[in-house]
């Protein structure tokens, strides 16, 4: 649901799973994907990671896998590769809100993520 207007006139503007698979070619398991990589209600998102990156990483790995890659490998298997000529570097001293990788990792903010899933 998205724009929900109670006053007068009230209207709610709904989206049908089946749309967006038809339209976007994206299922369940995509979104959630997408959700995580850009920010939601649960995660604020990977800094770094854009909309067209994001869609392109979870399109490569698909829709029946893009979550257990994201439980099983945290984000390593989302950086671009070294020949690639753009590559997105975080600012120095910032990193994302949750680090599910690597030695700085977050258990915590992982488990979270992992509920979500």
């Amino acid at each position: 649901y998205r724009e929900i207007c109670l006053g007068d006139g009230g209207y709610v503007v709904c989206y049908e799973m089946e749309d967006i698979k038809k339209k976007l070619g994206l299922g369940r398991n995509s979104l959630i994907a997408l959700a995580l990589f850009l920010g939601c209600d649960y995660s604020q998102g990977v800094r770094g990671i854009r909309q067209e990156r994001a869609c392109e990483i979870v399109r490569s790995v698909g829709e029946n896998a893009i979550l257990e890659k994201f439980s099983s490998e945290g984000l390593s298997f989302a950086k671009k590769p070294k020949n690639s000529k753009k590559q997105v570097r975080p600012k120095k001293g910032t990193l994302p809100l949750v680090v599910i990788s690597g030695p700085n990792r977050d258990p915590e903010g992982l488990e979270q993520i992992k509920e979500v899933i």
